[in-house]
């Protein structure tokens, strides 16, 4: 009788714990699905700053070129007076 009343707690424990191990593996799945799209919104978000960023460093280059011509300008008006 011992024996059946220990086999029957073994039997409901390893049930217990086979129920926790089912919840944490839904649970794991989630958390992967989880940082998946965060991880995916980051590098769309990268990207988009990527792609500002060579639009402003387009229009940094241009207005050097222009302080460039400037510059030249200046110094030949300098010059002629």
């Amino acid at each position: 009788m011992k024996v059946e009343l220990s086999v029957a707690n073994g039997e409901d424990k390893f049930r217990e714990v086979d129920s926790h191990l089912e919840d944490l593996d839904g649970k794991v799945v989630e958390l992967c699905e989880e940082m998946l799209g965060a991880l995916n919104e980051a590098t769309e978000e990268n990207k988009a700053l990527r792609d500002e960023l060579k639009v402003v460093n387009g229009e940094l280059i241009s207005m050097m070129d222009e302080i460039v011509l400037l510059k030249k300008a200046l110094a030949h008006e300098r010059g002629a007076t």
